[in-house]
């Protein structure tokens, strides 16, 4: 069945693009649907665009797999209905469904903004507000005529805020809101837990349970698991170092560090023993050479690092 439309917001446009690609990949879909298809696309831009991001998104997932998708796909229906059909379908399907979820597809179908690892851009937002990406960095635009919201889907952001009391500028992570009227401010989205900093003006955060805090310039606190913690002062111009290309940390957990470092290397990186993940560590890290950042950070405190490829870098 051809998905049914139920509004025109980027989230359920993106969905219906998704509908539209596994439908369609069926054979036997009817005229009348195809031309249904033609219908929506041609309706708004947005889903033009939806539909090219989602047909790519899962075209490089099978590209990972093999040269010749299609060739393999049309070698697969020649078999027929033999016993080996529904092997080998399933084993296609579990190495399509892990690559998609390796290079982090479900996130990418819902972002409208990425950023590459050798990237920081800076957008303008269609309320006047600019954000900048760190490398690795994920954010989707969920603007309303009352609300201005952001999702930072991964990754950081920093954030540059139209004023506007009458529509909130709106961040969310997960459960956590940070909320902000003309103002600038950080968000650092790592394993488990929000990290927001400010730099003018002042922002409420707010977890899902309705616990809040205010915070002005030089301020500095963190959400885990719906946890507020400790409010921090913040040395004057260490709010944002990785705008610089520089990472700075403090008493940090190796996992904060490398994770904030993986951002900016190509493919997974991961640390071998989740217990060396707890190890706390002071530094600074020039970013413009993560590579060598990474190189020096095991030396350092007494790791190794091995490889494979551009995939999968393994800290141990």
């Amino acid at each position: 069945m051809p998905p049914a439309v139920t509004s025109e917001k980027p989230h359920d446009i993106r969905e219906q693009a998704i509908e539209w690609l596994l439908h369609l990949e069926d054979a036997d879909t009817p005229d009348e649907d195809r031309r249904a298809f033609e219908e929506w696309l041609g309706r708004d831009p947005a889903h033009a665009e939806a539909f090219e991001k989602a047909r790519r998104l899962f075209g490089e997932s099978a590209d990972a797999l093999r040269e010749n998708p299609e060739d393999t796909r049309a070698a697969i229906r020649r078999k027929g209905n033999g016993p080996l059909l529904p092997a080998v379908l399933l084993v296609c399907l579990v190495l399509a469904g892990g690559m998609f979820l390796w290079a982090d597809g479900p996130t990418r179908l819902q972002a409208d903004i990425v950023s590459g690892a050798n990237e920081s851009p800076i957008l303008r937002l269609g309320d006047g507000s600019t954000v900048q990406l760190d490398a690795g960095s994920a954010v989707a635009e969920d603007f309303t005529t009352d609300e201005r919201r952001i999702r930072l889907l991964k990754g950081q952001a920093y954030f540059e805020v139209a004023p506007n009391r009458a529509r909130p500028f709106v961040v969310q992570v997960g459960d956590e809101r940070f909320e902000a009227v003309g103002t600038a401010f950080d968000v650092n989205r790592t394993a488990g837990q929000a990290e927001i900093t400010v730099t003018e003006g002042k922002v409420r955060v707010r977890t899902g349970d309705g616990a809040g805090v205010v915070l002005s310039p030089h301020m500095r606190t963190s959400v885990r698991d719906g946890t507020l913690g400790a409010v921090e002062t913040v040395p004057d111009g260490m709010e944002t170092p990785w705008r610089s290309g520089r990472l700075v940390f403090e008493d940090r957990p190796l996992t904060w560090v490398v994770g904030n470092l993986a951002r900016h290397l190509p493919g997974k990186v991961v640390i071998a023993n989740p217990a060396l993940g707890d190890r706390r560590i002071t530094g600074t890290l020039d970013l413009s050479d993560p590579h060598a950042a990474l190189n020096d950070l095991s030396t350092a405190v007494g790791l190794r690092t091995v490889q494979a490829g551009r995939l999968l870098t393994v800290v141990y």
